[in-house]
């Protein structure tokens, strides 16, 4: 595995150094050039989140993937360039009360004597690294975003929606390995409570607007507006609207 490979896929051509600045680029370029896609789910392929077989998919063949996909290959890019990373577990939209499901994979890199919130596996972009020692609010796709406590021993992710603060997920700061996510990738792929086996997904981070398709719906989101632009993809239509997604 090559690290000026995965460079090269994510369209990435300034100097590397270890630099919030280069941790913003990298974090952006991934999100818009890979996009969060589950075509393999669909196609009943088991995940394989062994790094070789990501670099394979992602870099070589020039596919995307979820959150386990995404997030493991930035974790080892990440740490080939020389960033303090480590892999962490998040709870998506909690109640008031934690499933203890931490089925997300997220990171945190540490720098410069801060931590800092990384995620290109959430179909979002929440404005850069998330520094979780401040108050800061950041702006992503037009929405804002922000850490602060849940439940006392935990932190979340918020968001701003429909006039409130929304928690979009917990997290907790201890370090994950690849092995711990085997439960959450069978649920995944398996369960009937899986909103990513029903259908396809594939999402793609973009300047101005964001792309999606689900299912035969493909919209565009204008991050200025919020405005949506839908559109019904008709089935002989489909391969070439998924093929797009892929496109440099």
């Amino acid at each position: 595995m090559e690290v000026h490979r995965f460079l090269e896929r994510i369209n990435y051509n300034d100097d590397v150094d270890n630099s919030l600045a280069c941790l913003a680029k990298l974090e952006q370029q991934f999100l818009k050039y890979i996009p969060f896609e589950n075509l393999d789910i669909i196609n009943k392929k088991i995940i394989d989140c062994s790094l070789e077989i990501l670099y394979n998919k992602i870099v070589i063949e020039n596919k995307g993937g979820v959150c386990y996909e995404t997030n493991s290959l930035f974790y080892w890019a990440l740490a080939e360039l020389g960033f303090d990373v480590r892999i962490i577990a998040a709870e998506m939209f909690p109640e008031s009360e934690l499933k203890h499901q931490f089925y997300h994979m997220a990171l945190i890199v540490c720098l410069d004597d801060n931590l800092y919130l990384v995620d290109v596996g959430n179909g979002k972009y929440f404005g850069g690294p998330i520094n979780i020692n401040t108050k800061t609010q950041y702006v992503g796709e037009g929405i804002s975003y922000k850490i602060a406590n849940y439940n006392n021993d935990f932190l979340g992710l918020y968001e701003f929606k429909h006039n409130a603060w929304q928690c979009r997920y917990a997290f907790g700061l201890s370090s994950k390995s690849f092995s711990d996510f085997k439960e959450a990738r069978q649920f995944t792929e398996c369960s009937i409570k899986s909103k990513f086996n029903k259908k396809i997904l594939i999402s793609i981070f973009k300047t101005t607007y964001r792309l999606t398709l689900s299912g035969d719906n493909l919209v565009k989101t204008c991050y200025k507006t919020r405005s949506k632009q839908k559109t019904i993809v008709a089935r002989h239509a489909l391969d070439a609207v998924i093929a797009s997604f892929f496109k440099s």
